[in-house]
């Protein structure tokens, strides 16, 4: 047995929320009524009204991402994460598809920019931006081929941190031990920690003693 349209009232995303035998429905894009000629009165058979209920899960869904993508780049599996806590699997994926399909999902640029701003910006250890993204759901071939530019970069990231901090190294034994304990949150091994930090403390030795 089919329903009537009784209602529709335009809503702040763009569709159309549709009003069934006086109760709301769900939202759906408007040219997709328009499309089969539905207006107030009009019943609807269950096949359509299933019909229109998914066209509206996917509309809402891609609409989600849009604005999810807006904020920043997104791996798929991040979106498509994402979106599963809102929307069934399959809606869901066709969402992340039509990104891809308009060019707003790309794994080499989103993984390529978070490398840099793991590393260049926090100041994180390619051991700690490796396994964030791979928490991304980054492929480990393109993980490497991201990375491949920094390699040898783990003590100039180290040597970047201290310099920027330079008062911590020495004020206090304390204030040191605080500036070691940071660069480790940051995925560094001590090992490389100490090598840098004495090797930084043995070129500014006059600067060590003035304090």
């Amino acid at each position: 047995m089919g329903v009537r349209i009784t209602g529709l009232k335009p809503t702040k995303r763009g569709l159309i929320a549709l009003f069934c035998d006086g109760s709301f429905c769900f939202s759906v894009d408007g040219t997709l009524l328009e499309q089969h000629g539905l207006g107030i009165g009009s019943e609807l058979a269950p096949e359509l009204l299933a019909e229109l209920r998914e066209a509206g899960e996917n509309t809402k869904a891609i609409q989600k991402a849009l604005r999810l993508l807006a904020v920043r780049g997104h791996s798929e599996k991040e979106l498509t994460d994402k979106l599963t806590r809102h929307y069934d699997s399959y809606t869901a994926e066709n969402a992340v598809r039509r990104m891809q399909e308009l060019g707003y999902l790309q794994d080499l640029e989103f993984a390529e920019s978070y490398a840099r701003d793991l590393l260049t910006r926090r100041h994180n250890s390619l051991r700690t931006t490796r396994y964030k993204l791979r928490e991304k759901g980054i492929d480990t071939d393109l993980i490497e081929q991201v990375l491949a530019p920094y390699q040898q970069n783990d003590a100039d990231s180290i040597r970047t941190f201290i310099e920027k901090n330079e008062r911590s190294v020495y004020r206090t034994a304390k204030d040191r031990s605080q500036l070691i304990r940071s660069l480790e949150r940051r995925g560094f091994s001590g090992r490389d920690i100490r090598e840098v930090l004495d090797e930084w403390e043995s070129e500014h030795a006059d600067a060590v003693a003035e304090e």
